[in-house]
């Protein structure tokens, strides 16, 4: 896998703001998944899968199975790797192996910021792991990957086969991680590799998309890899834009 350096592609200012835009929601009628649904569950229950969600990414010509999973509300499993533009890439993925499941809201929300990730060159998304049934560390809460909602990226390549590595490439404590301007978020990495990283990933932190944008910047479990995680439900993410909530740490 290529590593070499290449040169930083700017997020404006403007750019960035844009992103907060970036919802896309679906409203067609859901068609019926493969290998079974779930049974109906009754009108108005909040914790059925989401008929809208599934629409959208069918709209966008995702191509998906639903697959019961505990824990997540509208499990999906990919058929093969593409996520519209974007290709999520299993790290050391084994032989056989298969897409892991992931709740539909986190598709639709990496879908929706599909373009921040192309404004930096990015197609390609190499991660550890989505679904995993278990606390968040040092906690007895679950974690948002036992819901489906978090994916964590370690490697963000291009269409030409170069590729970020997180552990190697992002520079934390060089910008204010936790301002909302996207020129200070960034602040003065050393290199063009470490530029793009914190470019990217303050686009990701100041877009409507997500709930939470975590790394190096908020604590050390993130030296290696970025943690991308969804808004549960529309509704969450609208209250979340309204209310200018902060996130709280996830893992």
């Amino acid at each position: 896998m290529p590593r070499n350096a290449q040169p930083s592609v700017a997020l404006s200012g403007r750019a960035a703001c844009a992103s907060v835009l970036l919802l896309g929601f679906g409203v067609a009628r859901a068609a019926g998944g493969d290998f079974g649904s779930p049974p109906p569950a009754a009108e108005g229950d909040a914790n059925a899968p989401s008929k809208t969600c599934l629409a959208s990414l069918r709209e966008r010509g995702v191509d998906f199975v639903e697959w019961p999973t505990k824990g997540v509300r509208t499990p999906v499993r990919l058929v093969g790797s593409n996520l519209g533009p974007l290709r999520l890439v299993i790290l050391e993925r084994k032989p056989g192996g298969v897409m892991p499941v992931m709740d539909c809201e986190l598709g639709r929300a990496l879908l929706d910021a599909a373009g921040v990730f192309q404004m930096a060159g990015v197609r390609d998304l190499f991660f550890s792991g989505i679904y995993e049934y278990r606390p968040r560390r040092h906690s007895k809460k679950l974690s948002e990957h036992a819901h489906g909602l978090a994916i964590d990226v370690h490697q963000l390549g291009t269409a030409d086969g170069r590729v970020f590595d997180v552990e190697r490439d992002f520079e934390a404590g060089v910008g204010d991680w936790a301002t909302r301007d996207q020129v200070a978020c960034v602040g003065a990495p050393a290199r063009a590799e470490g530029r793009t990283l914190r470019e990217l990933a303050c686009a990701l932190r100041m877009s409507s998309a997500f709930r939470e944008i975590i790394t190096a910047d908020d604590n050390s479990d993130h030296d290696n890899h970025v943690h991308i995680e969804a808004f549960p439900d529309p509704l969450a993410r609208t209250k979340a834009i309204l209310s200018h909530h902060e996130p709280t740490n996830d893992d």
